[in-house]
């Protein structure tokens, strides 16, 4: 039985790390290509819309990853227990979609019809439903995601095959996103067939639509808070400055983005992180602090590196014509530190301690930091106003994760004593 547990937690480990390099992969092979067959005005209406679909999925996902997989572990014996939770997901999720797309008009309508043709915004919304419905709680609560995540990953990499082929120029800027939302229906489909092959018929379940909007409310505004920060900050860009200085913020947030899922990914294994059972690594504030200055010490080398390096990551990742990302580069390379301060901490104090409600209350501060240094600093400053609103927030996220992790473990030990 242990044996078997240990499996499945790591066959499940195993699969998420292979869809996460999969998709930073996917991004190194795509982001060079499409930058310079698009062009900068192209490439930031495309970056627009990968905007709107990131702020939309959330809305459509609503936390289910965590709530839904939870409800079907208590009961994995009864499949009619099953069939009533896949219901009540899909039920929710099919109300949500719908709401979604009005949503997705507003933000059109806010951003400047004018940016964005209407075919950007469609492909925007069929993708962001197709990414929030995909059943992950579900494989994720029996043990096994082999299904979504080899589906998602030979989808992706079909798409890129094809994007490769397709995309000739500033006029089929529409079909990238086309191509993306083909992808993520096309894993949605094969999942749910796996999934009726499982547990037998899906009905729609409305009845407690309201009760379930409310119990995943707060897993909703911290998945949605953690997941809205740089698209959100890149619409704003782009409804102020326009297409342009939105695609080159967006270049730079294509590579924080690279960054963070690098350092995460390598954090955990760094610090050797087991999938069979929580391990909290640091049990004290000495410890802490121990660990987090040479974790700061080698946030601001990188930072340097990244300083230095930045006009041949630039004209590498982009081309010549993104020659202002280099500047945006150089204001940004201050997150480094910040980043590899957040996932220290949550990865050896916070998470493992099951404090998830501290990180959700941080990153949610930090969200509405991050608001109101965008609405102050994008007016006047532009794509740069934006880095130094995301390098605030950062900041006000790494000092209340820290300060959570402080109280956590003086708390522990003041218990133990």
């Amino acid at each position: 039985m242990a044996r078997n547990k240990l499996y499945r937690l790591t066959s499940s480990f195993a699969s998420l790390a292979a869809v996460q390099v999969s998709t930073n992969l996917a991004s190194l092979v795509t982001v060079p290509f499409l930058s310079r067959v698009l062009g900068p005005a192209s490439w930031g209406a495309l970056v627009l819309a990968q905007a709107i679909r990131m702020v939309t999925w959330p809305l459509v996902e609503y936390g289910f990853t965590y709530s839904a997989t939870r409800d079907i572990a208590l009961d994995t014996s009864r499949p009619q227990d099953q069939q009533a939770v896949i219901g009540r997901v899909l039920g929710v999720q099919i109300v949500l979609s719908v709401a979604s797309g009005a949503v997705i008009l507003a933000i059109w309508w806010l951003v400047g019809p004018a940016h964005l043709d209407f075919r950007l915004l469609a492909f925007a919304w069929i993708g962001a439903v197709f990414s929030g419905t995909l059943p992950w709680w579900y494989f994720q609560s029996l043990g096994g995601l082999w299904a979504p995540a080899l589906t998602t990953v030979a989808a992706r990499w079909l798409a890129v095959v094809a994007l490769f082929i397709v995309v000739g120029g500033p006029q089929d800027t529409w079909i990238v996103l086309a191509l993306d939302a083909l992808a993520a229906g096309s894993a949605v489909f094969v999942s749910f067939s796996v999934v009726r092959k499982r547990a037998g018929a899906l009905p729609l379940h409305l009845g407690w639509l309201s009760r379930d909007l409310r119990e995943g409310w707060h897993v909703f505004t911290y998945r949605f808070a953690e997941r809205v920060q740089d698209p959100v900050t890149t619409l704003a860009v782009g409804a102020i400055s326009g297409p342009v200085p939105a695609g080159f913020f967006g270049g730079l947030e294509k590579i924080i983005k690279l960054l963070r899922s690098v350092t995460q990914s390598a954090m955990r294994a760094a610090l050797g992180v087991q999938v069979s059972e929580p391990l909290v690594l640091v049990q004290s504030r000495r410890q802490l602090w121990q660990g987090l200055w040479p974790t700061i010490a080698v946030g601001f080398a990188g930072a340097l590196v990244l300083f230095l390096g930045r006009h041949l990551i630039t004209s590498a990742l982009l081309g010549p014509e993104f020659a202002p990302v280099a500047d945006l580069i150089g204001i940004g390379a201050v997150l480094v530190p910040l980043i590899l301060v957040t996932a220290f901490v949550v990865t050896t104090v916070l998470i493992p301690a099951g404090a998830d409600s501290g990180v959700g209350a941080a990153t949610v501060r930090s969200t509405l930091a991050l608001a109101l240094a965008a609405a102050a600093l994008i007016p006047p400053f532009g794509a740069p106003g934006a880095v130094i609103a995301l390098i605030i927030a950062e900041t006000v996220r790494s000092v209340l994760l820290v300060r959570q992790a402080e109280r956590h473990l003086e708390g522990a030990v003041a218990g133990a004593a």
